[in-house]
């Protein structure tokens, strides 16, 4: 009888911790898809890529299958000729290509987001 109830605890406090367990990945899963931090996926989209000023390396991108975006200043970059950081070596100012872009969503303070360009696949 001592040994049925001393099993029957056992039972209940194992069953009650894989519980816990369960609910803390569950939670930690969530929290870790949800917040701001770390890196993030980026979705990548074909469009016509199109400089727009030299100087602030302001670039407009559209396409069919994402939103319009623009982006200026510094992107992460992939060439035939290597990687870099910068404005990508494949724009021209005035000239429009295909070409692979990366972007996120960003979440705004006030609720509204948008998308932000944060890589480039030169063709």
């Amino acid at each position: 009888m001592i040994q049925n109830m001393l099993k029957r605890r056992v039972e209940t406090r194992l069953v009650t911790l894989l519980g816990l367990v369960l609910v803390a990945l569950v939670l930690g899963g969530y929290v870790g898809n949800h917040l701001a931090w770390g890196s993030k996926t980026l979705t990548v989209a074909k469009g016509r890529v199109h400089l727009l000023n030299a100087d602030t390396g302001l670039i407009s991108f559209a396409s069919h299958d994402a939103p319009t975006m623009t982006v200026s200043g510094s992107i992460s970059w992939t060439a035939a000729s290597g990687e870099g950081d910068g404005r990508p070596p494949c724009l021209r100012l005035g000239q429009s290509i295909e070409a692979e872009i990366g972007y996120t969503w960003v979440r705004e303070p006030g609720g509204g987001r948008h998308p932000v360009i944060a890589w480039m696949r030169c063709p």
